[in-house]
């Protein structure tokens, strides 16, 4: 049987304990790995001689695993984790190393899914700076036009709006890109 003794545990505490064993408990503030994530009958009648109720170590497992999953997430987010990775914790089930797993695999998925948002989310910064510089270069080449009329004037317009509707287009399709991608981590 494996443990760890730390009065702030860390999601990589219950991964280690998860692979050596089928199951974590939180005993005494410490987590063991457990050989089963059943308790039977004399496990549980052992527990009761000691002083130690099955449920409440299991609550409190399960109540520093979710501490744990919650470190670096917004209260949505841990809720997004927890719902993805099937985990309840009001179950009265000890802490499963399947449960900790499915639960460590969302986390993941979620952050990775928070990066992509974010690279998405940089780049639209740079596309509206490059449409405000080119709704400025086409209002500079409008009053050109209106102040002077002619072929010459009038192409460097048309170009500049051209190039204004493509910046447009260009910052919409993000747009859809990142309200798609939000779709997709609230789903």
């Amino acid at each position: 049987m494996s443990s760890i003794q730390s009065p702030g545990l860390s999601l990589g505490s219950f991964q280690a304990l998860a692979k050596t064993g089928e199951a974590v408990a939180l005993k005494g503030g410490a987590l063991q790995s457990t050989a089963s994530a059943k308790q039977g009958f004399f496990t549980r009648v052992m527990n009761w001689l000691r002083g130690e109720s099955s449920s409440k170590i299991n609550s409190a497992t399960k109540n520093a695993f979710t501490a744990a999953i919650g470190q670096g997430l917004t209260q949505q987010g841990l809720d997004t984790v927890l719902r993805r990775g099937g985990f309840d914790a009001g179950s009265r089930k000890p802490l499963s190393s399947r449960e900790i797993n499915h639960v460590a695999s969302a986390k993941n998925q979620l952050m990775g899914e928070t990066k992509q948002l974010n690279k998405l989310l940089a780049e639209l910064t740079g596309v509206q700076a490059d449409i405000k510089a080119k709704k400025a270069v086409f209002e500079e080449k409008s009053r050109a036009t209106q102040q002077s009329p002619s072929e010459h004037t009038y192409r460097a317009s048309k170009a500049a709006g051209e190039e204004l509707r493509a910046a447009r287009t260009q910052g919409l399709a993000l747009a859809d890109k990142i309200q798609a991608q939000v779709k997709l981590m609230n789903a």
